[in-house]
């Protein structure tokens, strides 16, 4: 379990940083877990992003103006980049 833990939250922290570095306010690191993490939308961005990201097979959840990131185990670096390129196309 704690490996399964360390594995997730060196995933979420290569996106919160990306996230952060995009203006998506996040919660304070003592109040996430390693598996998953949500984000409010970043003020900059007026598109659909969640549906922008589908088109690209890149599945996310959003709740009002929240955003959840939950990334299994099988999620590898490829896939944390695609989102990456994905997110700085969309939002930058």
């Amino acid at each position: 379990m704690e490996n399964i833990a360390a594995t997730l939250s060196g995933i979420n922290a290569r996106i919160e940083a990306r996230l952060e570095q995009l203006g998506f306010p996040l919660p304070d690191a003592a109040h996430r877990c390693p598996h998953m993490f949500g984000a409010l939308l970043s003020q900059t961005h007026t598109g659909k992003l969640v549906g922008d990201l589908m088109e690209r097979n890149i599945y996310i959840s959003q709740r009002g103006n929240a955003l959840r990131f939950s990334p299994h185990l099988h999620v590898n670096d490829h896939d944390v980049q695609r989102l990456i390129d994905s997110l700085d196309q969309l939002v930058s």
